[in-house]
Parts: structure tokens; C-alpha cells; sequence
């Protein structure tokens, strides 16, 4: 798993790489509401609006998984709760008799 990982990550830094490389033309980048105005390379425009939607893609997935791993811990206290509870409202079982084995049996039998 370890060298699928790091072969798509290599792969993914040369396109990224090529793609950076083809598009060093300037873009302005106005941000409407804002008076800021930049000339910033298209590579960066667009590669820097990928990293963002990764890293939000990321943080939105980290807390759901965090909200799954909360309920699944309470879901488990829960149970160890009623384990224990289950535990202490059975009464003890008597103790287990030896199975004989049938000659064992009319042995006894015949002691009686």
C-alpha cells in the first residue's frame, strides 16, 4: 500500500509539474467585493484553488470522521455499561457436572 501511495503522489507532482511548466502565462486575479487586484501566474491560480479544495475536502472529512468515531466510543461505553450490568443481575451457575460416560453411568447406578 505503502508504494501504491507514494506512486500516485509522484504521479500527481509531474502532472502538476507539466501542468505548471504550460501555463506560466499571467492572469489578473480581481476579488470582486475586495479592491485587491493581483497579476499571479495561471499554474498558480489553479493550482493554488486545487490545494484549497483539497485541504477543505480534507477538514470536512476529518470531522465527520470524528463525529463517527465519537458515537461509535459512546456506543461502546454504552455496551461495556450493560455487560457489567448483565453480569451482576445473573446469578451464579452451579457448578458443572463431569459428562460420564455411559459404563461410569450404570456404575453408579449400581452403587445406589
Amino acid at each position: 500500500m505503502r508504494i501504491l501511495r507514494r506512486a500516485l503522489f509522484i504521479v500527481i507532482a509531474l502532472v502538476a509539474v507539466v501542468f505548471a511548466v504550460s501555463n506560466r502565462g499571467t492572469v489578473t486575479l480581481n476579488l470582486w467585493p475586495l479592491p485587491f487586484e493581483a497579476a499571479l501566474p495561471v499554474y498558480l491560480v489553479v493550482l493554488g484553488a486545487a490545494g484549497l479544495g483539497l485541504i477543505l475536502g480534507v477538514t470536512v472529512s476529518w470531522l465527520a470522521k470524528e463525529r463517527m468515531w465519537l458515537r461509535a466510543r459512546s456506543a461502546e461505553r454504552r455496551a461495556d455499561g450493560l455487560q457489567r450490568e448483565v453480569t451482576v443481575r445473573r446469578p451464579a451457575a452451579p457448578p458443572a457436572r463431569a459428562a460420564l460416560s455411559p459404563a461410569a453411568r450404570a456404575a453408579r447406578l449400581d452403587d445406589e
